[in-house]
């Protein structure tokens, strides 16, 4: 407790403790083990009279003289221990994260790798023009989704040590979408539609950082044409203000009709390079980026979906000023 015996003796809970709520459940603790004779606890939060949380094992049991009946209580302080445990729990799971992801990101650059040193190996014994073209769009092809994933890493990286970059100002989101929708519009299957309603949203202006704004839009549209083989692919937002209040925020939406996600993944689908099974390919490191990058912006990542019917990604930004 902190404190000296001639301070503690003759007082009461309520006498020592500031916090007289804790001094209440001190008090019903110490009736329950008169009442019962014992009772123990192990690595519980312990709040001394200064405020200071430790953790400790307590010990509490009645002790009949004659007479009369005492209580003994015993506190061991074991605060220093249960955090060398706790460090040593997430340097292990440190551990195993770094290894499942060298082991994941090593399956990533190995595919596009592999087909870029392949077809570079063919392509000069193709027979004519179009045989040549051919292979030297699937390089082109396998060669950017190399650098991509070469630059999420890296964008990766600097956020996790806290040296990423924002650059705030005031744009029009719409702008920004329509960026975004130019960029992919030409990307998808033959049998997808990319649904862009430009003419129908309205103007909303927003104070964040525009590039890596365009950033998230554009890993979570490259998901949903990556996992979209028919169907359509709708991209927009819309204003709508909070429950019992005048704020506003803007609701950005990528909405498809691809495969969609078991919902036993949820728990698991922004961790990196996470993959549904074996057989399919991994969503990478865009939805982990999108998802914290939103939040560096003040935001919101959220998504719903059903498999075999879809995916819905919005992002929930507050329409905020500059002052």
């Amino acid at each position: 407790m902190n404190r000296r015996a001639k301070d503690i003796l003759g007082k009461t809970d309520f006498d020592l403790f500031p916090d007289q709520t804790w001094a209440s459940e001190i008090r019903n603790k110490d009736l329950k083990a008169i009442a019962e004779g014992r009772l123990s606890e192990y690595a519980v939060n312990y709040k001394d009279p200064s405020g200071r949380i430790r953790i400790v094992n307590a010990l509490r049991t009645r002790v009949q003289s004659k007479n009369e009946v005492y209580l003994v209580a015993m506190l061991w302080d074991i605060t220093e221990q249960h955090n060398n445990e706790l460090e040593l729990i997430k340097a292990r799971e440190s551990d195993r994260l770094k290894t499942n992801f060298l082991a994941n990101v090593s399956h990533e650059i190995r595919t596009p790798l592999n087909a870029i040193i392949g077809f570079a190996s063919i392509v000069g014994d193709a027979h004519d023009e179009f045989e040549r073209n051919y292979y030297m769009n699937i390089i082109n092809e396998n060669s950017n989704q190399l650098l991509k994933l070469i630059d999420d890493i890296i964008d990766l990286s600097s956020l996790e040590v806290d040296k990423f970059e924002f650059k705030m100002r005031s744009v029009e989101l719409k702008d920004i979408c329509r960026s975004v929708y130019n960029m992919f519009s030409q990307k998808t299957k033959p049998e997808v539609s990319f649904i862009f309603d430009n003419n129908i949203l309205p103007s909303v202006f927003l104070y964040t950082d525009p590039k890596r704004l365009h950033q998230v839009l554009s890993n979570l549209i490259d998901n949903a044409v990556k996992f979209t083989i028919k169907g359509n692919i709708r991209f927009g937002y819309e204003i709508q203000s909070e429950e019992n209040t005048d704020k506003q925020f803007v609701r950005i939406y990528v909405e498809d009709t691809g495969i969609g996600i078991d919902k036993n993944y949820n728990h698991v689908l922004f961790d990196r390079f996470f993959k549904a099974d074996n057989f399919t390919q991994g969503f990478g490191l865009g939805l982990p980026i999108a998802k914290k990058l939103t939040e560096e912006m003040g935001g919101e990542l959220k998504f719903t979906s059903e498999i075999g019917c879809g995916s819905k990604f919005w992002i929930k930004i507050p329409i905020l000023s500059n002052s």
